[in-house]
């Protein structure tokens, strides 16, 4: 495909040779596409030991559709850190006057694309720093690309001649960072699947996500799925086992999920995010959270699973195996439950005295739990009418209590299921 575009662009340009009259003048890379790469940073300390990784955007103006990245990386450090001894040693290498480096940031950064993607003359690269700085002290940036500026936490150079590769150092004093922003709590449905070992869907359903954030967002996507470890063959588990180096014999009680969303806009670095889980989990065996997307586990309790973000990103993509936990337990924790608890104990109260049907009425746009459903299917002459929204709609949801409703193997009962089976 990239023959056949320079083949045409080969042609064009020897069509505009000899009719210089009719064509118009031919802007260089007039750039038409913002691409978004990510960079990852290492934080380096007083005695050269990595103490922070963070990923943080580059934003590329160019001509090409699509510039594939074969390694990205960068490391940064406070030059305060250091002794006035090694600080010395820097400026003299640097050939800055004496004391320049004190009160500096210093970075170094690489980006190589794959073999036949380059950055065009023309291109801009706009790279997001890991800190704030405001005066270029000191910058070697590679041939065939020239400076643009330093603003904030942004650092911007152009693209001269084609090149398959940038790196730089840069020196800068330290700037003052925006101040901060409050951040709003802004609640979202995120979508589950439930797979068997074929990875067929069994069951789905839609949980409350909780995001910590400066604004409010949209999902371009948005989605997980989890699998029961249990139900996997002997030899199926041990290959999980193997694979995420857990005990022998563990993996039948573990969940394993799988998580990726991707927002417009950017995640800022100290965003929380509260999921709420599709199941109740015990202890981590197994995270990735780290590894690439700024982004750290918190805690997990209950079927609550709270993550931090470091840094600035625009997704996030995670997997983790999770032992499994207790649902009678964790589910008492449930805040919206308890009004919907207390009328079903005072329906069951009445049923009891009169010895007639008793009804408890509920609202709220909640999946129900398995205790919930357990519960009524444990009490003949109490029926639920629920009173659910979901997406935007209302319906009534009445559950008869005394048939069979619970099953173990599934903690929660979502939106979709609850209509489809007990809607009017």
């Amino acid at each position: 495909m990239k023959r056949m575009k320079k083949l045409i662009a080969a042609i064009a340009g020897a069509l505009l040779m000899v009719m210089p009259m009719i064509a118009s003048p031919m802007m260089v890379n007039a750039a038409s596409n913002n691409l978004t790469k990510y960079l990852s940073w290492d934080r380096y300390d007083g005695n050269f030991d990595i103490v922070k990784s963070v990923v943080y955007p580059v934003e590329i103006s160019t001509n090409e559709d699509y510039l594939a990245v074969y390694n990205s990386t960068g490391n940064y450090r406070d030059m305060d850190d250091y002794s006035d001894w090694v600080r010395d040693m820097w400026e003299k290498s640097y050939g800055v006057d004496s004391g320049a480096a004190k009160g500096c940031y210093n970075a170094y950064g690489f980006i190589g694309l794959y073999p036949g993607d380059y950055f065009r003359e023309g291109d801009t690269i706009t790279f997001t720093l890991p800190f704030y700085g405001n005066e270029v002290v000191y910058l070697n940036l590679q041939d065939g690309f020239e400076f643009v500026s330093v603003s904030g936490n942004k650092f911007t150079v152009k693209c001269l001649k084609e090149s398959d590769n940038i790196d730089f150092e840069l020196v800068v004093k330290k700037g003052e960072a925006p101040a901060e922003s409050i951040k709003k709590t802004v609640t979202k449905t995120f979508p589950w699947d439930r797979l068997d070992e074929n990875y067929d869907s069994l069951s789905s359903g839609e949980f409350p996500v909780e995001f910590t954030t400066d604004e409010d967002f949209k999902f371009d996507y948005a989605g997980g799925y989890y699998q029961d470890l249990a139900d996997y063959s002997d030899e199926g588990q041990a290959s999980w086992e193997s694979s995420f180096g857990l005990e022998t014999g563990v993996a039948k009680d573990c969940y394993y999920l799988s998580v990726y969303f991707e927002r417009n806009g950017y995640f800022s670095e100290g965003d929380t995010y509260i999921f709420t889980l599709p199941f109740y989990a015990g202890e981590v065996l197994y995270s990735n959270v780290d590894a690439f997307c700024s982004l750290e586990l918190v805690s997990v309790s209950g079927n609550k699973l709270t993550l931090k973000s470091t840094g600035e990103t625009n997704f996030y993509s995670f997997e983790m195996v999770i032992k499994k936990g207790s649902a009678s337990d964790a589910a008492q924790d449930q805040f919206w439950f308890k009004p919907m608890k207390t009328q079903l104990n005072i329906a069951a109260e009445v049923a009891s005295t009169t010895g007639k049907e008793a009804v408890a009425e509920a609202s709220g746009d909640f999946s129900l739990s398995y205790e919930i459903m357990k519960w009524l299917e444990d009490h003949p002459n109490v029926t639920l009418k629920y009173a659910l929204t979901y997406k935007g709609i209302d319906y009534n949801i009445v559950i008869k209590g005394g048939q069979k409703l619970a099953d173990p193997q599934i903690p929660w009962y979502g939106p979709e299921y609850l209509i489809g089976k007990f809607g009017k």
